[in-house]
């Protein structure tokens, strides 16, 4: 490429010959690089979410821990203790994607708007399996969090619990 570029540079009508080569490569090892620092983001973000999820599924039980122990003393079977309970976690979960969706998009524009380097612009274009992803996951670590949490549900102790004063 460099030696035929050297040639058609010393004919006499050429001022100046662009070898895309390097910048290719260059932006390649960029992309790489970038990917990467989106993984690494993706990961965090999941362990955020998951960790989130969690402390207001443990602070939702922990607060209605006598009503709980009600609905188990009412005869209640552990399956419907939890759907009782988890119900509201998935409702709630639904919600959050129906309004996290456009203020994620709207955060990603925002980001992308700042981001500018020379002779290099990104496409901001989210597809459609990204959306798709963002919300499965999302209700695959509620799943998660529920099956973990009712472990703490069948434990609760009914008399201890009714006991108690507020």
């Amino acid at each position: 490429v460099y030696a035929s570029s050297s040639k058609v540079l010393n004919m006499d009508h050429v001022a100046t010959v662009s070898v895309n080569n390097d910048l290719r490569e260059r932006v390649s090892n960029m992309m790489k690089s970038l990917d990467y620092v989106i993984a690494l983001i993706t990961i965090s973000a999941a362990a955020l979410a998951f960790i989130v999820l969690y402390n207001l599924t443990n602070i939702n039980i922990t607060e209605r821990i006598r009503e709980i122990a009600t609905i188990k003393v009412l005869g209640f079977y552990p399956r419907e203790t939890s759907a009782y309970v988890f119900r509201e976690n998935i409702a709630l979960t639904a919600i959050a994607a129906i309004i996290g969706l456009p203020l994620g998009k709207w955060l990603h524009s925002f980001a992308m708007s700042r981001i500018q380097i020379d002779m290099l612009s990104f496409d901001v274009h989210i597809s459609l399996l990204s959306y798709i992803l963002a919300v499965a996951g999302t209700f695959v670590f509620a799943m998660i969090v529920n099956l973990v949490m009712r472990r703490k549900l069948d434990k609760v102790s009914m008399t201890e619990s009714l006991k108690s004063i507020e």
